[in-house]
């Protein structure tokens, strides 16, 4: 318990002063007052946002103002490389949630429920999403301290498909329009573009790539008739990319920019991020005198891995020191384990170590690619893709445990305690014990996201890992209501018999720690291993895999995932042995899974 309460308390440690840090850049300092609010649209929906506003700008020297929509998936946190980089050069930004999106309420239909008519909308609706951008302006122009004559629209992917289309009915008021990863011009340019216009779309975009011919001809994107237009180039010319077309001082600039780099790293690019401020800065009046080239973001970005990783740390500390209390001592099972799989480092031990990685990676790409096919998972958004994955990683992962029984476990005599089905220290099953561990799980997660509350409270931040394409989040009621127990029951199929097929190739060590290690790079090697291959297509050939059906946004999700099986299996894996029975560890991991699915990249709605 001593061992446990100081590592609980190392932890908490870490997280205090990795707070300090992200607020600290995210309000630089102290001289940009930073606060996340919260307005209800005119058709009743919550609309979630966030205000930079430098605390140089006054009523008698007002500063021009940001309005950026983050992307499809995303949360207010994405926005961070942005939003801080534009309000410590004295710029008033104000970033929101899409609709469905991090704290912005998701589209429902009016009868309400789970099933029919009532259910969550799983796709945005583009009308809400342009009604949050025009109400983002308003909130901007309703500040003293803006500049009316300096305002500008901005946003990353969908959210710039929002600007790009409001931009044109707000032209005589806007100055730019700035926009990441969006297929091309999304406006109509028989309308008014009296505004200043860039595009950055990076050579690796795979939301674009998916769209275009091969998946690879971002041409089709940079060079289609609508930008063409826009730019003022005959159709059998080409735009030359990074050339300045127009003027800024007239308002006709238009320049496309596409740097090496992919759609889900976009907005967290320095290259990006110094493409943007440049184009900014020739927009408009920059109160501070800061150049392009000097950053600070990636400071928070450090502190919010470092967050995000000590909540692992965390929660292996809290699971040790919850099993020694009174209340849970119980769940530790005084039985005899002995190890059932197959030879380490076998031939069949290698194969079935390789089978079970391969099982966990592949199906993940493809439940992507065809969640919205079935008709329980499609109402859950691309949560549902996550979904069909366990529930099809967890039926080829029972086929593999009926195979291993009949040809292994019945030569080793193999009882159902020996897989880790065990509730009591004999024979028997008590379903005392499996209300026990839910309680314990719901405990760990109670205790957690309090922490992690205390966390959000103090910074105003997520723990958003872009690098990752992983988020920590505040629970969002509507989402919580309408997904949690679905997403629960999908999620604990594949954690339960995971760790029933792990028991057939780990456990055969002593040290419990190298075991952890162990079996967590068994589960993300192959991971790992596709979405490297996924990367490396996007930036080289610059070729979009797995785009048919989506299946592309399946694959850059990979690494969070990977990134997860760390953070989870530091506890579930521990107590699987420490317990000497998977009910405990299976039901925790579970619940954490679904708060991390609920608000992990992928459409959200």
């Amino acid at each position: 318990m001593k061992k446990s309460v100081k590592l609980f308390c190392l932890a908490l440690v870490v997280l205090l002063l990795s707070s300090i840090v992200v607020k600290g850049v995210d309000t630089s300092w102290g001289s940009v007052d930073v606060k996340t609010a919260s307005t209800i649209s005119p058709n009743g929906y919550r609309m979630s946002y966030k205000t930079y506003i430098p605390k140089s700008a006054t009523p008698t020297d007002p500063a021009p103002a940001i309005v950026y929509m983050v992307g499809g998936g995303a949360s207010l946190d994405e926005s961070s490389m942005l939003a801080i980089e534009a309000s410590r050069r004295g710029y008033i930004v104000i970033v929101t949630d899409v609709p469905g999106n991090g704290q912005s309420e998701p589209i429902i239909n009016s009868k309400g429920g789970l099933s029919g008519s009532g259910d969550v909308v799983p796709v945005n609706s583009m009308g809400e999403g342009l009604n949050y951008t025009a109400a983002s302006l308003e909130i901007v122009k309703s500040l003293t301290v803006t500049d009316q004559s300096q305002l500008v629209f901005a946003g990353h992917s969908m959210g710039g498909y929002y600007t790009s289309i409001m931009s044109q009915k707000y032209a005589d008021e806007i100055t730019a329009c700035l926009i990441l990863g969006t297929f091309g011009f999304s406006g109509n340019v028989e309308e008014p573009t009296d505004f200043n216009y860039a595009l950055i779309l990076g050579e690796g975009d795979e939301s674009s790539l998916y769209r275009t011919t091969n998946f690879r001809t971002l041409s089709e994107a940079v060079q289609s008739p609508g930008m063409k237009a826009l730019f003022g180039v005959a159709e059998h010319e080409e735009i030359e990319i990074g050339k300045l077309y127009g003027n800024y001082a007239d308002q006709t600039a238009r320049v496309v920019y596409t740097p090496n780099t992919m759609h889900m790293l976009e907005p967290d690019s320095s290259t990006v991020a110094k493409l943007f401020l440049k184009e900014l800065m020739a927009s408009t009046t920059a109160p501070n005198n800061i150049g392009a080239s000097s950053l600070v973001f990636w400071i928070k970005d450090v502190a919010m891995l470092v967050a995000f990783l000590d909540f692992a740390l965390l929660l292996f500390a809290l699971v040790q020191m919850l099993l020694d209390t009174k209340v849970f001592a119980g769940l530790v099972l005084d039985r005899e384990t002995r190890y059932i799989g197959y030879q380490p480092k076998s031939k069949a031990w290698y194969a079935a170590t390789v089978a079970l990685t391969v099982i966990c990676g592949c199906l993940y790409i493809i439940g992507y690619q065809y969640y919205s096919n079935f008709p329980v998972v499609s109402k859950l958004g691309n949560a549902g893709g996550k979904s069909l994955w366990s529930v099809a990683t967890a039926i080829l992962l029972l086929i593999y445990m009926l195979v291993f029984h009949f040809t292994q476990g019945k030569k080793n005599q193999a009882t159902a305690g020996d897989y880790g089905l065990a509730t009591k220290d004999g024979k028997g099953f008590d379903f005392k014990y499996i209300l026990k561990s839910i309680l314990f799980a719901f405990t760990v997660f109670a205790i957690v996201y309090s922490i992690f509350v205390f966390y959000a409270t103090y910074t105003g931040c997520n723990i958003h890992v872009v690098w990752f394409n992983n988020e920590l989040a505040l629970l969002e009621p509507t989402k919580v209501r309408y997904k949690f127990i679905p997403i629960l029951l999908f999620m604990y199929a594949f954690i339960f018999m995971n760790a029933m097929a792990q028991k057939t190739i780990s456990g055969h060590e002593n040290n419990v720690k190298k075991e952890v290690i162990f079996t967590n790079l068994v589960g993300t090697l192959v991971m790992l291993l596709m979405f490297a291959a996924f990367v490396f297509a996007l930036l080289v050939p610059h070729i979009c895999l797995f785009a048919k059906n989506r299946g592309c946004f399946g694959a850059e999700t990979l690494l969070g995932v990977s990134v997860g099986f760390w953070m989870i299996n530091m506890s579930c894996y521990y107590l699987n042995k420490k317990t000497k029975s998977i009910w405990p560890g299976t039901i925790t991991a579970a619940v954490l899974m679904t708060w991390m699915c609920i608000f992990a990249t992928g459409m959200n709605f």
